[in-house]
Protein backbone atom coordinates (compact mmCIF):
# COMPACT_ATOMS: atom_id res chain seq x y z
CA UNK A 1 0.00 0.00 0.00
CA UNK A 2 2.87 2.20 0.92
CA UNK A 3 4.61 2.08 -2.30
CA UNK A 4 0.87 2.38 -4.48
CA UNK A 5 0.79 5.68 -2.21
CA UNK A 6 3.98 6.81 -3.82
CA UNK A 7 2.88 6.16 -7.44
CA UNK A 8 -0.48 7.80 -6.38
CA UNK A 9 1.22 11.00 -5.17
CA UNK A 10 3.44 11.13 -8.28
CA UNK A 11 0.54 10.81 -10.85
CA UNK A 12 -1.48 13.15 -8.63
CA UNK A 13 1.48 15.60 -9.46
CA UNK A 14 2.02 14.90 -12.84
CA UNK A 15 -2.05 15.13 -13.51
CA UNK A 16 -1.68 18.62 -11.84
CA UNK A 17 0.28 19.64 -13.95
CA UNK A 18 -1.13 18.15 -17.37
CA UNK A 19 -4.52 20.12 -16.10
CA UNK A 20 -2.67 23.33 -15.51
CA UNK A 21 -1.54 23.09 -19.34
CA UNK A 22 -5.04 22.51 -20.82
CA UNK A 23 -6.41 24.89 -23.33
CA UNK A 24 -9.65 25.95 -21.47
CA UNK A 25 -8.64 29.51 -22.31
CA UNK A 26 -6.77 29.06 -25.18
CA UNK A 27 -7.43 31.81 -28.27
CA UNK A 28 -7.29 30.33 -32.15
CA UNK A 29 -5.41 31.53 -34.51
CA UNK A 30 -6.07 34.03 -36.93
CA UNK A 31 -7.77 32.31 -40.21
CA UNK A 32 -9.00 35.46 -42.38
CA UNK A 33 -6.22 38.34 -41.89
CA UNK A 34 -6.93 41.49 -43.44
CA UNK A 35 -4.99 43.51 -45.58
CA UNK A 36 -3.61 46.64 -43.65
CA UNK A 37 -2.51 45.33 -40.59
CA UNK A 38 0.47 46.83 -40.86
CA UNK A 39 -0.28 49.85 -42.61
CA UNK A 40 -0.99 53.11 -40.55
CA UNK A 41 -3.70 55.52 -42.14
CA UNK A 42 -4.14 58.96 -41.45
CA UNK A 43 -7.16 61.34 -41.76
CA UNK A 44 -6.56 62.79 -45.55
CA UNK A 45 -8.19 66.21 -44.79
CA UNK A 46 -5.43 68.86 -44.82
CA UNK A 47 -5.90 70.97 -41.71
CA UNK A 48 -7.46 67.95 -39.91
CA UNK A 49 -10.86 68.88 -40.40
CA UNK A 50 -13.34 65.51 -39.61
CA UNK A 51 -13.48 63.80 -42.59
CA UNK A 52 -17.59 63.38 -42.58
CA UNK A 53 -18.35 66.82 -41.92
CA UNK A 54 -16.60 67.66 -45.62
CA UNK A 55 -19.06 65.41 -47.45
CA UNK A 56 -20.57 66.65 -49.80
CA UNK A 57 -24.31 64.50 -50.17
CA UNK A 58 -26.57 65.49 -52.55
CA UNK A 59 -30.08 65.93 -50.82
CA UNK A 60 -32.32 65.32 -53.99
CA UNK A 61 -30.79 61.89 -53.68
CA UNK A 62 -30.28 60.24 -50.38
CA UNK A 63 -30.62 56.37 -51.33
CA UNK A 64 -27.75 56.94 -53.71
CA UNK A 65 -25.61 57.00 -50.84
CA UNK A 66 -25.87 54.31 -49.39
CA UNK A 67 -23.99 51.44 -50.68
CA UNK A 68 -22.34 51.40 -47.52
CA UNK A 69 -25.37 51.63 -44.82
CA UNK A 70 -23.47 52.16 -42.09
CA UNK A 71 -21.09 54.88 -43.47
CA UNK A 72 -23.49 57.07 -45.49
CA UNK A 73 -21.50 58.86 -48.62
CA UNK A 74 -20.12 55.93 -50.46
CA UNK A 75 -21.43 55.35 -54.24
CA UNK A 76 -20.12 54.87 -58.21
CA UNK A 77 -22.44 55.21 -61.23
CA UNK A 78 -21.46 52.58 -64.14
CA UNK A 79 -17.62 52.62 -64.78
CA UNK A 80 -17.04 54.66 -62.03
CA UNK A 81 -15.18 54.00 -58.86
CA UNK A 82 -16.94 53.72 -55.59
CA UNK A 83 -15.97 56.57 -53.13
CA UNK A 84 -16.87 59.83 -51.24
CA UNK A 85 -17.04 63.19 -51.92
CA UNK A 86 -15.21 65.89 -50.21
CA UNK A 87 -15.09 68.98 -50.30
CA UNK A 88 -11.86 69.92 -49.21
CA UNK A 89 -8.25 69.20 -49.94
CA UNK A 90 -6.79 66.12 -49.73
CA UNK A 91 -3.39 64.40 -48.37
CA UNK A 92 -2.79 60.87 -48.94
CA UNK A 93 -4.72 58.43 -46.44
CA UNK A 94 -1.32 56.64 -45.78
CA UNK A 95 1.05 58.09 -42.90
CA UNK A 96 4.15 56.42 -44.52
CA UNK A 97 3.21 58.27 -48.10
CA UNK A 98 2.33 56.75 -51.16
CA UNK A 99 3.39 56.57 -55.01
CA UNK A 100 1.93 57.77 -57.92
CA UNK A 101 0.55 54.62 -60.23
CA UNK A 102 -1.47 56.19 -62.77
CA UNK A 103 -2.79 59.62 -63.74
CA UNK A 104 -4.99 60.99 -66.81
CA UNK A 105 -2.25 63.68 -67.54
CA UNK A 106 -4.05 66.56 -69.65
CA UNK A 107 -6.76 64.28 -70.85
CA UNK A 108 -9.49 63.39 -69.20
CA UNK A 109 -11.46 60.50 -67.71
CA UNK A 110 -14.10 59.34 -70.34
CA UNK A 111 -16.13 58.07 -67.04
CA UNK A 112 -17.07 61.57 -65.99
CA UNK A 113 -13.46 61.99 -63.09
CA UNK A 114 -11.97 64.42 -65.42
CA UNK A 115 -8.86 64.61 -64.45
CA UNK A 116 -7.66 62.22 -61.99
CA UNK A 117 -4.59 60.69 -60.45
CA UNK A 118 -3.46 56.85 -58.59
CA UNK A 119 -1.57 56.49 -55.67
CA UNK A 120 -0.54 53.81 -54.25
CA UNK A 121 0.68 53.43 -50.18
CA UNK A 122 4.05 52.41 -49.68
CA UNK A 123 5.62 49.89 -46.91
CA UNK A 124 3.31 47.95 -44.73
CA UNK A 125 0.73 49.59 -46.94
CA UNK A 126 1.42 48.04 -50.43
CA UNK A 127 -1.61 47.24 -52.15
CA UNK A 128 -4.02 49.93 -50.54
CA UNK A 129 -5.03 52.26 -53.68
CA UNK A 130 -6.61 55.51 -53.29
CA UNK A 131 -7.86 58.18 -56.13
CA UNK A 132 -8.76 61.77 -56.41
CA UNK A 133 -10.98 62.70 -59.33
CA UNK A 134 -12.49 66.13 -60.68
CA UNK A 135 -9.13 67.77 -60.08
CA UNK A 136 -9.50 71.62 -61.41
CA UNK A 137 -6.03 71.18 -63.43
CA UNK A 138 -4.52 68.32 -64.58
CA UNK A 139 -2.09 67.03 -61.77
CA UNK A 140 1.34 68.01 -61.88
CA UNK A 141 2.96 64.58 -60.51
CA UNK A 142 4.24 62.29 -62.38
CA UNK A 143 3.84 58.58 -62.32
CA UNK A 144 6.39 57.05 -60.36
CA UNK A 145 6.89 59.89 -57.94
CA UNK A 146 6.88 59.56 -54.27
CA UNK A 147 5.12 61.55 -52.15
CA UNK A 148 5.56 61.97 -48.50
CA UNK A 149 2.27 61.85 -45.67
CA UNK A 150 1.84 65.56 -45.73
CA UNK A 151 1.83 66.74 -49.39
CA UNK A 152 -1.73 67.58 -51.25
CA UNK A 153 -2.82 64.51 -53.34
CA UNK A 154 -6.01 66.13 -54.34
CA UNK A 155 -8.33 69.12 -54.54
CA UNK A 156 -11.95 69.94 -55.58
CA UNK A 157 -12.60 70.89 -58.76
CA UNK A 158 -15.30 70.55 -61.33
CA UNK A 159 -14.04 68.38 -64.10
CA UNK A 160 -16.18 66.24 -65.60
CA UNK A 161 -19.15 67.72 -64.62
CA UNK A 162 -18.36 71.39 -65.94
CA UNK A 163 -22.18 71.42 -66.39
CA UNK A 164 -23.61 70.78 -63.38
CA UNK A 165 -20.84 72.85 -61.53
CA UNK A 166 -21.91 76.09 -59.25
CA UNK A 167 -23.39 76.41 -55.41
CA UNK A 168 -26.98 75.47 -56.30
CA UNK A 169 -26.34 72.17 -58.18
CA UNK A 170 -22.84 70.26 -57.54
CA UNK A 171 -20.34 71.54 -55.76
CA UNK A 172 -16.54 71.25 -56.51
CA UNK A 173 -15.54 68.61 -54.94
CA UNK A 174 -12.74 65.35 -54.81
CA UNK A 175 -14.32 62.12 -55.94
CA UNK A 176 -12.07 60.19 -53.28
CA UNK A 177 -11.52 56.30 -53.25
CA UNK A 178 -9.54 53.98 -51.21
CA UNK A 179 -9.05 50.28 -51.86
CA UNK A 180 -6.89 46.94 -51.87
CA UNK A 181 -5.75 45.43 -55.00
CA UNK A 182 -6.97 41.57 -54.82
CA UNK A 183 -8.66 38.70 -57.12
CA UNK A 184 -11.07 38.10 -54.23
CA UNK A 185 -12.98 40.26 -51.64
CA UNK A 186 -10.15 40.78 -49.04
CA UNK A 187 -12.35 42.56 -46.64
CA UNK A 188 -14.87 40.69 -44.22
CA UNK A 189 -18.10 40.35 -45.32
CA UNK A 190 -20.29 42.76 -42.93
CA UNK A 191 -17.96 45.59 -44.92
CA UNK A 192 -19.10 46.49 -48.00
CA UNK A 193 -16.74 46.66 -51.04
CA UNK A 194 -17.17 47.19 -54.43
CA UNK A 195 -14.73 45.38 -57.03
CA UNK A 196 -13.17 47.03 -60.57
CA UNK A 197 -11.31 45.58 -62.76
CA UNK A 198 -9.44 48.10 -64.15
CA UNK A 199 -8.52 48.10 -67.85
CA UNK A 200 -4.96 49.61 -67.02
CA UNK A 201 -2.96 46.60 -66.15
CA UNK A 202 -1.01 48.47 -63.81
CA UNK A 203 -3.80 48.46 -61.22
CA UNK A 204 -5.81 45.03 -61.65
CA UNK A 205 -8.45 44.24 -59.93
CA UNK A 206 -9.45 46.69 -56.54
CA UNK A 207 -12.06 46.46 -53.88
CA UNK A 208 -13.14 49.40 -52.93
CA UNK A 209 -14.53 50.66 -49.78
CA UNK A 210 -15.72 53.97 -47.72
CA UNK A 211 -13.11 55.77 -46.15
CA UNK A 212 -15.29 56.75 -43.18
CA UNK A 213 -14.23 53.12 -42.12
CA UNK A 214 -10.69 54.34 -41.45
CA UNK A 215 -10.07 56.96 -39.15
CA UNK A 216 -10.85 57.24 -35.83
CA UNK A 217 -14.11 56.58 -33.62
CA UNK A 218 -15.04 54.37 -37.13
CA UNK A 219 -12.29 52.71 -37.22
CA UNK A 220 -13.63 49.19 -38.23
CA UNK A 221 -11.70 45.45 -38.02
CA UNK A 222 -8.86 46.25 -40.46
CA UNK A 223 -7.45 49.36 -39.81
CA UNK A 224 -5.06 49.18 -36.68
CA UNK A 225 -4.51 50.76 -33.59
CA UNK A 226 -2.78 54.63 -33.90
CA UNK A 227 0.55 52.84 -31.81
CA UNK A 228 0.81 49.84 -34.07
CA UNK A 229 3.35 50.27 -36.60
CA UNK A 230 5.06 47.31 -36.88
CA UNK A 231 3.56 44.27 -35.57
CA UNK A 232 0.45 43.01 -37.18
CA UNK A 233 -2.48 42.06 -34.76
CA UNK A 234 -4.66 39.38 -35.59
CA UNK A 235 -7.94 40.36 -36.77
CA UNK A 236 -10.50 37.54 -36.01
CA UNK A 237 -8.98 36.00 -32.62
CA UNK A 238 -12.01 34.71 -31.14
CA UNK A 239 -10.95 33.05 -27.25
CA UNK A 240 -12.60 30.14 -26.26
CA UNK A 241 -14.90 30.66 -23.22
CA UNK A 242 -14.21 28.85 -19.81
CA UNK A 243 -16.11 25.54 -19.67
CA UNK A 244 -18.31 24.98 -17.29
CA UNK A 245 -15.77 22.11 -16.05
CA UNK A 246 -13.17 24.07 -15.53
CA UNK A 247 -14.54 25.53 -11.31
CA UNK A 248 -14.91 21.47 -10.63
CA UNK A 249 -10.95 21.05 -12.39
CA UNK A 250 -9.69 23.82 -9.55
CA UNK A 251 -11.73 21.91 -6.28
CA UNK A 252 -10.36 18.23 -7.58
CA UNK A 253 -6.84 19.73 -7.51
CA UNK A 254 -7.36 21.58 -4.05
CA UNK A 255 -8.73 18.43 -2.93
CA UNK A 256 -5.77 16.36 -4.35
CA UNK A 257 -3.24 19.19 -2.61
CA UNK A 258 -5.21 18.31 0.63
CA UNK A 259 -4.99 14.56 0.22
CA UNK A 260 -1.71 14.37 -0.33
CA UNK A 261 -0.30 16.51 2.35
CA UNK A 262 -2.47 14.19 4.80
CA UNK A 263 -1.44 10.97 3.73
CA UNK A 264 2.58 12.42 4.13
CA UNK A 265 1.19 13.43 7.88
CA UNK A 266 -1.23 10.20 8.66
CA UNK A 267 0.36 7.45 10.62
CA UNK A 268 -3.41 5.65 11.06
CA UNK A 269 -3.30 2.87 8.12
CA UNK A 270 -7.15 2.62 7.58
CA UNK A 271 -7.35 6.67 7.27
CA UNK A 272 -4.52 6.42 4.98
CA UNK A 273 -6.12 3.24 2.87
CA UNK A 274 -9.18 6.03 2.91
CA UNK A 275 -7.14 8.81 1.50
CA UNK A 276 -5.54 7.00 -0.59
CA UNK A 277 -8.93 5.43 -2.44
CA UNK A 278 -9.81 9.42 -2.94
CA UNK A 279 -6.57 10.17 -4.59
CA UNK A 280 -6.78 7.64 -6.96
CA UNK A 281 -10.57 8.73 -7.34
CA UNK A 282 -9.72 12.69 -8.29
CA UNK A 283 -6.72 11.25 -10.80
CA UNK A 284 -8.79 8.81 -12.74
CA UNK A 285 -11.77 11.63 -12.72
CA UNK A 286 -9.37 14.00 -13.95
CA UNK A 287 -7.80 11.90 -16.51
CA UNK A 288 -11.12 11.07 -17.84
CA UNK A 289 -12.16 14.99 -18.27
CA UNK A 290 -8.86 15.84 -19.75
CA UNK A 291 -9.98 12.94 -22.45
CA UNK A 292 -12.96 13.84 -23.44
CA UNK A 293 -12.14 17.83 -23.65
CA UNK A 294 -9.41 17.15 -26.28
Amino acid sequence: MRALSRYLILGAFLGALVFSSSPVLAASPSTNPIPGNGCLFQNPVIGGSNLQDRLWLDPRWPEYYQRDPDYPGLHFNTGQWAGLDVRAKLKLPFANGGIVIASTGTSRDPAGGGFGVVYEGLGPCTGWITSYWHNPTPVAYEIGQVLDANMPAGTPGCTGFEDKCGIDAIPPHSHWTIGFQSDGDPFPQDIPAFNTTSPNPILGSIWWVSGLRLFPDSRPAFAPPPTNTTTPKPVTQKPQTPTAASPLIGLLLITLIGVIVLLGVSREKRFRQFLTIIAATIVILGVLWLLASR
